[in-house]
């Protein structure tokens, strides 16, 4: 009976992936590149690839579980006007990036303005531009951030602290910069938003904190890489194992088509300036 429940599920699955453009471009920039060179298990940086499916599981849980939709709720109801309205999503855009990743955020606070600029309306053109430019500036400060971030991180080993050297002035400049912008939006008053209180299943949402910190010391290489993976793994089943299907793996094997064509590309044009040599 779950398997036949699964069902819709899985066809839902294989349809993103059938239509994920960049997932398709990076496995045949890999298969082209595989006639130069055969690929090695090496190739691919696994650190990265089972970190971030891991970030997407615990992603999938707090989506599940109203833990953004709960804090958005808080923040919001107090505004007053447009203006704050908006200022309140860019900063809970950019920061809950930064731990959730860009993704996350965009996905579950445009929907909300979207919404909200309905019940009052407005237009939610230049506030959903802005909001989609905090999250993808904000996540540029953590590691867990978006999935570059997480490559770099392992690629070149750095610490946490020698990342967060690397990326704070950045991230304060886009801060600076999204405030200034913000501006722009109109100061016209709002009716207070009407919105229903979210319940949150205590008990759930702090196995699933205790389970984010395992999985992020996980990421920085401080507990082993299987612990990681299981704990992500039991955490999607005891919440839903139907998340599962929810993971984008599309953008997994994304990265992985792209590791292994970067690393045949690079190996192989070694290999000819040690010939021409």
């Amino acid at each position: 009976m779950q398997s036949a429940k699964g069902l819709p599920m899985i066809k839902e699955l294989l349809r993103q992936l059938q239509h994920d453009v960049m997932m398709w471009v990076a496995l045949a920039v890999a298969l082209v590149t595989m006639l130069i060179s055969r690929p090695r298990l090496s190739d691919v940086n696994w650190q990265t690839i089972a970190s971030l499916a891991a970030l997407m599981a615990v992603v999938q849980v707090f989506e599940r579980l109203h833990v953004l939709d709960a804090l958005a709720a808080r923040l919001i109801a107090p505004v007053k006007h447009q203006r704050q309205l908006v200022q309140v999503l860019l900063v809970l855009a950019f920061f809950s990036a930064m731990l959730l990743t860009n993704d996350v955020a965009i996905i579950t606070l445009v929907p909300l303005l979207v919404m909200i600029s309905e019940m009052v309306g407005f237009s939610a053109v230049m506030p959903t531009v802005l909001i989609a430019m905090a999250a993808n500036l904000g996540s540029l400060l953590t590691p867990m951030g978006n999935p570059q971030n997480l490559f770099l991180l392992t690629h070149y080993h750095l610490s946490l602290g020698h990342f967060l050297q690397l990326s704070w002035p950045i991230s304060v400049a886009s801060a600076i910069l999204l405030w200034g912008l913000s501006w722009l939006i109109p100061k016209h008053q709002i009716e207070r938003p009407q919105s229903v209180p979210v319940q949150l299943n205590g008990r759930l949402v702090s196995i699933a904190g205790v389970a984010t910190v395992v999985i992020l010391l996980g990421i920085f290489s401080l507990i082993p890489l299987w612990v990681m993976g299981l704990v992500a793994l039991g955490l999607l089943v005891l919440i839903d194992w139907r998340l599962i299907v929810k993971i984008d793996y599309g953008l997994l094997l994304t990265f992985i088509g792209f590791f292994i064509a970067v690393a045949i590309s690079v190996g192989r044009r070694g290999s000819l300036a040690g010939c021409n040599s």
